[in-house]
């Protein structure tokens, strides 16, 4: 789903933390770690992770919440996406660089054999400006559970938003 400043989120969930975001954006002019508030974000903490992208060719995980056990297969505080699975790390970078790139949030849904994983990345600044780290929201749903969305053919749906400038 999309709304006038470009993806608004493909669950309930992502929706609300997308508006989050936003609404930090506006109030703001950018989004950095220290202006979230982890207690606006509670209801949603064990599907969000926080990754550090300072180092782009192995992102780690700060944060994992318990929820995403059952999508990566095991804790992954603390580990890089290399130590992952490959087909876990593949599908967990996805939105990475375009959220760092585009500077603003990214999503999608990735069908799998029996569910859809929903996926959402937003961008943190850190103080030099850059992005430091994604805030990322990973939810598995029934399939077609997702909000106002064409269905995933074949594999993978990406939405993003205008490109934002630098």
């Amino acid at each position: 789903m999309k709304n006038q400043h470009g993806f608004a989120g493909a669950t309930p969930a992502q929706q609300a933390l997308a508006g989050y975001w936003h609404e930090r954006k506006a109030a703001l002019g950018e989004v950095r770690r220290g202006d979230i508030d982890p207690g606006a974000l509670r209801a949603f903490l064990s599907s969000i992770s926080i990754l550090d992208v300072n180092n782009a060719a192995d992102p780690v995980f700060r944060i994992a919440g318990t929820a995403l056990r059952d999508i990566l297969g095991m804790e992954a505080r603390g580990r890089s996406l290399s130590e992952l699975p490959k087909d876990v790390a593949d599908s967990w970078s996805l939105g990475l660089d375009a959220a760092r790139n585009r500077r603003g949030p990214v999503g999608g849904i990735m069908r799998q054999a029996d569910r859809d994983h929903a996926w959402l990345r937003l961008p943190l600044l850190g103080s030099d400006g850059t992005v430091q780290q994604i805030l990322c929201h990973d939810q598995l749903v029934s399939i077609g559970e997702t909000a106002d969305m064409p269905q995933p053919n074949p594999q993978l749906v990406l939405w993003t938003g205008p490109r934002r400038a630098a």
